[in-house]
């Protein structure tokens, strides 16, 4: 009888340790996952922003139909826009007819770098979201 109880007591604390290390698992991967999230929020709100100041007249402060110029304004933006909590945003791209913002999370990791995501506002104001970079193709 004591030996059944022992065996019984071991194999509860065996599953009590993987149901717990499963917990862990499931946790961190909805910590990346909201991260992600909250990374590409915040680039499609810049890219809202982006397209606002492409149709926007410039006697408005915006370019008249160009994403040119727009640096100018993304680094008037407050800082707390460009680095928050989440990451922080940069634009590594920018052209007449579509601009590319990028975002850098500060606590997750892919591989050896931060874990990034990018986004690119065409001309008629659509969103693409990427893994990658898109202009490494």
């Amino acid at each position: 009888m004591g030996q059944q109880q022992i065996l019984l007591i071991v194999l509860a604390i065996i599953l009590v340790g993987i149901a717990i290390l499963t917990g862990l698992f499931i946790f961190k991967a909805q910590v990346r996952s909201s991260n992600i999230d909250a990374l590409i929020t915040d680039l499609n709100n810049l890219g809202a922003m982006a397209y606002q100041f492409k149709i926007r007249y410039s006697s408005t402060g915006g370019s008249e139909n160009s994403y040119l110029g727009f640096n100018e304004y993304f680094n008037s933006l407050p800082s707390g826009m460009r680095v928050n909590y989440t990451g922080q945003y940069t634009i590594p791209h920018l052209e007449e007819d579509f601009v590319i913002l990028q975002g850098t999370s500060f606590s997750q990791q892919e591989g050896d770098e931060s874990l990034k995501r990018w986004l690119k506002v065409d001309a008629e104001g659509n969103f693409e979201v990427f893994s990658r970079d898109p202009l490494e193709d």
